[in-house]
Formats: C-alpha cells, sequence, structure tokens
C-alpha cells in the first residue's frame, strides 16, 4: 500500500503535471469511489470546468486546491495510484476507476484494482472536519516539530509498543509495515520496545530516523514490490533496492552481516535485525 514517501512523491508529480489545467469532464466508475457524493452528475458539476491552483498532502490525502475555492480530495487507500495520459495513452484498463480529461488534451487517472481508493470535492471547513484531519498524528515531513515533542507524544501512550505507536494514524501520519520497520532499524530499536522504556537519546534517535528515512525513500521516490507500485508516469519507485531490513528475512544486514530476522506482529510479519537493534 502507498504510505508517506509514495503518497508525496504523487503529490509533486501532481502538482508538476495537473496543476493550471482545466478539467474538460470526468468519468468515475462508481458512487463508492466519489462518496460523500450522491451522484456522479454531482461529482462531475464541482470539478469541471475548474482548475487545480496547487497540490498539498494533509496526512495521507492529495489535495488540489480548486480556483472554486472547493478541495479536490483525493485518498489512494490500501492500491490507488494516479496515472498521467498523454494523446490517450496508457489506454483504460479494467484496474481504471476514474479518468478526468483536461481541456488542452491529455488526462489524469486514478487507477485502483482493489477498489480502495475514493476522490470528492469539498469545502474548506468541511475538511478540517474530517476526524482523520482533525485527529492526525506528527507529520514528520509536513511539520517538524522538535525531538521532545514527540517525545511527550510518545509518553502518553507509555505501555505500546514502538512498532504499533509508529503505525498509529493519531501519532505519527502515513507510516505503514515497511517505513516502520525502516525506522526502527535505523534508529536502532527492536519493535516491542514500550514507549516508557526510552531514554532522552533513544527519543531524539527515533524521531531523526524517521525524518531521515522518508526523506531518503523521496528521494528515490518510494518502493515498488509489483507492477501496480508505480508513480503517475508508470515508473517504478528505487527505494525497494536501499531497505535495509523490510522483506529481507535470511539476508545479511548491510551495517553487520548478521541474518535480518522476521516475526509476527499484530497479524503481519515484521522485519528486523536482532544485532543491530535493541
Amino acid at each position: 500500500m502507498p504510505e508517506l514517501p509514495e503518497i508525496e512523491v504523487t503529490r509533486r508529480d501532481m502538482e508538476r503535471e495537473v496543476s493550471g489545467k482545466k478539467f474538460k469532464a470526468v468519468e468515475a466508475a462508481d458512487k463508492k469511489l466519489i462518496a460523500p457524493h450522491k451522484t456522479k452528475a454531482e461529482f462531475a458539476k464541482r470539478i469541471e470546468g475548474h482548475k487545480v491552483k496547487s497540490f498539498e498532502r494533509r496526512g495521507t490525502y492529495i489535495v488540489g486546491k480548486l480556483d472554486s475555492g472547493e478541495l479536490w480530495v483525493i485518498d489512494l487507500g490500501t492500491s490507488g495510484r494516479m496515472q498521467r495520459v498523454k494523446g490517450g495513452k496508457p489506454a483504460a484498463d479494467a484496474s481504471t476507476r476514474c479518468t478526468i480529461t483536461f481541456t488542452t488534451g491529455g488526462a489524469i487517472r486514478l487507477n485502483d484494482p482493489k477498489g480502495t481508493s475514493r476522490t470528492w470535492v469539498i469545502t474548506k471547513d468541511e475538511f478540517e472536519e474530517l476526524p482523520e484531519i482533525a485527529e492526525a498524528g506528527i507529520d514528520p515531513l509536513e511539520t517538524p516539530v522538535p525531538w521532545q515533542t514527540f517525545g511527550q507524544v510518545l509518553l502518553a501512550n507509555p505501555k505500546s509498543k514502538l512498532k504499533a505507536l509508529l503505525q498509529n494514524p493519531k501519532i505519527v501520519t502515513g507510516l505503514g509495515p515497511v517505513y516502520s520497520d525502516e525506522v526502527l532499524f535505523n534508529a536502532g530499536l527492536l519493535y516491542d520496545r514500550t514507549s516508557d522504556t526510552l531514554s532522552a537519546h533513544e527519543v531524539r534517535r527515533l524521531y531523526r530516523g524517521m525524518v531521515e528515512t522518508l526523506t531518503d525513500a523521496i528521494k528515490y521516490r518510494g518502493v515498488s514490490y509489483d507492477e501496480n507500485d508505480v508513480d503517475i508516469y508508470g515508473e517504478p519507485g528505487e527505494y525497494s533496492q536501499y531497505v535495509q531490513v523490510y522483506l529481507r528475512t535470511g539476508e545479511p544486514c548491510r551495517r553487520c552481516r548478521a541474518p535480518i530476522e522476521r516475526v509476527k506482529f499484530q497479524k503481519r510479519y515484521h522485519y528486523y535485525c536482532a544485532n543491530c537493534q535493541s
């Protein structure tokens, strides 16, 4: 699923490829995609004839600021991705859930083989009231905070394990199985440590490791593990080549050469180096 780096890469690509273009027509696959709009026509009415002035990322949402004053919100869900279309290519396929054509030619598509993504138009006030926005945790890329503030958030959940804390969107926004593993490795901390066992130095190390890991991942345009893990140009991310532990069971640690291990944690596998993490 796309995590914070992949979503931020998409946001930057959308800024470059879609900002300033007027929308000619929109085709949505079903009403589930465009909820809370009651009909496809309602969604089309609020987006056709308008253009996006700029894009921002709020948590895991990509938000386009329309010239109407409203917001075009994109939630990629667990398997969605945006696709830039020029001259009708690439052609739409079974995963295409929404196509928005430009008055100048070309289009942007929302593709999603599992159907978990959503897109809709909303007012600014309504957007700020969404629980996912109002209750969002720290965004380590958008709004840097002092490591002491991060520590206070961790200590407010004293018995929670670090892996669970990093994946809790009310604590940190946008981290899933891939980057929570990578952050913990880079911080030298085990997944089952609880926040009340961390020293001030370890809290600082965890926060620094989180920011540095995500920044590096964006630099290499995120991870790609299947044919759907591509950017809006259809190109895979390169960070998969640089991951330290994720999916590397039995392979030597790049730091100490000990084999990478995995353990079941909250119904999913967690990857780590027992020698480098404590």
